[in-house]
């Protein structure tokens, strides 16, 4: 690609709290720095400079790079300081795609700040480069990298076995390819995952939230045998149940539990609740207890990342399954199905009690 034609050279872009901009060699000593943390290189196909020497090498490598077309590697800079905390790219040029790849120091994970510069390069790349796909490659264990792609609203698209091989140790490792296309990229910039505070979750937060629903048919068990059967109702909540919504939400919080929502233009679109009291035989289940998303905005994947951020959350926190008590309607059933969800292996005997016409279902985290 003639990155040069459209660029000049390479741009700075200011985010929120952090600069986008040109490699320089100045950076080479930060760079190799904070390169020596394994916890950063251990899932990459290298371990980084091996000196202050080879970082300025590498740096002129990635500019000159540049100018041949093959990738565009900003420096991640804080503001105040001008300080490397890490790097972010696009290469692999072929056609009307490319790959992004991205590592940022240690001191600065689980801050927003990859989620700043991502957002600012899959702009540049849809919207200047005109790409039609952006993919990624990640290995199984870099769960931080998995998270950071489904909230932008990359797909899985396969499994590569052996795929990358260390370019030091020589050993291969299994490998994720993740995918975005142009057009999903768009629909969803000005959506925000993030999870809520005890003191957001009031009723006022559901006023355009639109939890209708037609149900035809519905999931029963008779003689241990699952039949689908013509049930016709219309599910919507009144004024009362978003009060005892707002009550059970503003509990999970309470008890060490995540509400995670997701919101269009600063609007609520849907939202999913985490409990955190592990219980069955192994004590290896937590309860996934909600996942809804407004009337209007169904069908567009929002369910779907919502699940993968509070499995995510659970695999955080050790659970080995998730388990819901899901609407027995056709629909919904549905949805947990293509995810991966199957009859729970063991029922809870109180969620039981409170729904009974629910389906039990589990979710493997291993």
């Amino acid at each position: 690609m003639n990155l040069v034609k459209i660029f000049q050279d390479i741009p700075t872009i200011e985010a929120k709290t952090v600069n986008l901009r040109k490699l320089k060699s100045e950076d080479a000593y930060d760079l190799f720095q904070y390169y020596k943390n394994e916890n950063l290189h251990q899932y990459l196909d290298w371990n980084g400079p091996e000196s202050v020497e080879h970082a300025d090498r590498i740096i002129e490598i990635w500019n000159k790079g540049f100018e041949q077309g093959w990738i565009i590697r900003f420096a991640i800079a804080e503001k105040v300081t001008n300080r490397i905390i890490g790097t972010i790219f696009l290469n692999n040029f072929e056609g009307k795609r490319a790959e992004v790849g991205y590592e940022l120091s240690e001191e600065y994970w689980k801050k927003g700040i990859m989620s700043e510069a991502m957002q600012e390069v899959l702009n540049l790349g849809f919207n200047q480069l005109e790409l039609t796909r952006i993919q990624a490659f990640f290995c199984k264990e870099n769960t931080a990298s998995k998270k950071l792609l489904v909230k932008f609203g990359f797909q899985e698209e396969g499994y590569l076995r052996q795929y990358e091989c260390h370019e030091v140790t020589g050993k291969c490792k299994d490998m994720y390819i993740y995918g975005l296309l142009k057009e999903e990229f768009s629909a969803k910039s000005n959506y925000e995952f993030r999870e809520l505070k005890e003191h957001e979750i009031e009723t006022k937060l559901f006023e355009e939230f639109n939890r209708y629903q037609e149900v035809k048919k519905c999931w029963r068990k008779e003689d241990n045998q699952w039949i689908l059967k013509d049930i016709v109702f219309t599910e919507q909540w009144s004024i009362n149940e978003y009060n005892f919504l707002v009550e059970c939400l503003k509990n999970t919080v309470n008890t060490g539990g995540v509400v995670v929502g997701a919101f269009y233009e600063d609007k609520l679109i849907g939202f999913g609740s985490l409990e955190n009291e592990f219980f069955g035989s192994n004590n290896e289940y937590l309860q996934l207890s909600s996942i809804h998303i407004s009337y209007e905005q169904r069908g567009k994947g929002f369910g779907k990342e919502l699940f993968s951020i509070l499995a995510n959350k659970a695999k955080e926190n050790n659970a080995k399954k998730l388990y819901i008590s899901a609407h027995s309607s056709e629909e919904t059933q549905n949805f947990y199905k293509k995810i991966g969800c199957v009859e729970a292996l063991e029922y809870n005997d109180r969620l039981v009690s409170e729904e009974p016409c629910d389906c039990q279902l589990e979710y493997s985290l291993v």
